[in-house]
């Protein structure tokens, strides 16, 4: 599992760092947490 959190919107750093962790891991999930969500990132989420 790779978790992230931010104090502010969702960007394209630390997503992309999730998900290139996430897969470098193996990770079964992946967490995002963060005050607000673009929806191309909820998009990329999903």
């Amino acid at each position: 599992m790779v978790i992230d959190n931010l104090l502010g919107p969702t960007n394209h750093e630390h997503l992309s760092k999730l998900l290139t962790y996430g897969a470098g891991t193996n990770a079964k999930a992946a967490i995002l947490v963060a005050t607000e969500f673009a929806d191309e990132h909820l998009k990329a989420l999903e």
